[in-house]
């Protein structure tokens, strides 16, 4: 089997700080991409020059697209991999630092599985204070978390299949590119985990999203951990839906389905609209009048409960998490933010 072509997806905004050291990892790797693919956001620093300055040093084709207007990271990311060539597209930040093996790696994993996304570890640096997070799976884990609640797209590479298989979402949805690509990859059942750490990740004043789940939490970690099936599940698709859906997403998650119901079988629209109905199930309790009342709190979680409502993730935890009334989410919403039927 022949190595795989590989374009890297870049977008830029105000990067010059620490654009150059990322290129240079870029260009140090083992294994070369056919071509850097990046969309600036309107830079008014030096990103640009640095940037093509970089095509007459870079080892391989360096494409820069200008944008007439702010399309903003989400828009932008996508953008850039829709003009990839290559059959796997990588992501990558203007602000991280790339291990030299990555693209090795990744070659190798798409070579040897059908997946059509894939994550891998990373080590977090916190340029304030200098602290280093040498795991960022191990980081998860403390908390009882599975790999696959990391979406951040610097850590995600898929095969260009993915996107002719379900087109990105409108621009109105405001979804971004990584939880697009984590949340389609798991309806096909295509998403997979690299437990190596390939990059580091720069976290910084400037970043767009600088939030880590995690960390030690042993309470939390034994809570998630304990399954009692059929009343709690251990599938990937149950455990993000679990993590990253909440009171004014499920509308949206709904749609994403249908979107891509041409590419999936019978049993993963169901698998995918029942684990989405039971999230609902748990939102509209958690917002509602019931869960300020403690006797009608716990009767409700319970009833729940036995109706297999609290899934991966989200299972014993978020049975006692709303039994003690400790996810009293969005009181400040309104009628037109909640689900519809």
């Amino acid at each position: 089997m022949s190595t795989p072509s590989i374009s890297i997806a870049m977008t830029t905004f105000n990067g010059a700080q620490y654009l150059g050291e990322q290129l240079t990892s870029l260009s140090s790797q083992t294994l070369k991409p056919i071509e850097l693919v990046v969309c600036d956001d309107g830079s008014t620093d030096e990103t640009v020059a640095i940037l093509k300055s970089f095509t007459e040093l870079a080892p391989f084709a360096v494409r820069i697209f200008e944008n007439a207007r702010r399309l903003g990271y989400q828009q932008n990311f996508m953008k850039a991999a829709s003009m990839c060539r290559g059959s796997l597209i990588a992501f990558c930040d203007q602000d991280d630092v790339w291990y030299n093996n990555k693209l090795h790696v990744l070659a190798k994993y798409f070579m040897q599985t059908d997946h059509l996304a894939v994550s891998h570890d990373y080590s977090v640096f916190f340029e304030a204070s200098g602290q280093v997070i040498p795991s960022y799976f191990r980081y998860l884990a403390l908390s009882g978390f599975s790999p696959v609640v990391n979406i951040k797209g610097c850590s995600l590479s898929l095969r260009r299949e993915l996107i002719e298989l379900v087109r990105w979402p409108t621009p109105r949805s405001n979804c971004s590119h990584d939880t697009w690509v984590c949340f389609t990859a798991l309806l096909l059942e295509k998403r997979g985990y690299i437990k190596k750490q390939l990059i580091r990740h720069r976290i910084h004043r400037n970043n767009t999203s600088g939030k880590l789940t995690g960390g030690s939490a042993t309470l939390h970690r034994l809570l998630r951990g304990f399954h009692l099936p059929p009343f709690t599940s251990r599938t990937d698709l149950d455990a993000f839906i679990a993590a990253s859906v909440g009171p004014a997403d499920v509308r949206f998650y709904r749609q994403a389905v249908q979107q891509c119901a041409s590419a999936m079988t019978d049993n993963q629209r169901r698998h995918a609209l029942g684990g989405l109905a039971r999230r609902r199930a748990i939102c509209d309790f958690v917002i509602s009048e019931a869960y300020l009342n403690p006797v009608r709190r716990v009767i409700g979680a319970l009833v729940l409960f036995l109706a297999s409502a609290y899934r991966d993730s989200d299972g014993m935890h978020g049975l006692v998490q709303d039994i003690l009334g400790h996810r009293n989410w969005m009181r400040h919403c309104s009628e037109s933010t909640k689900m519809e039927s």
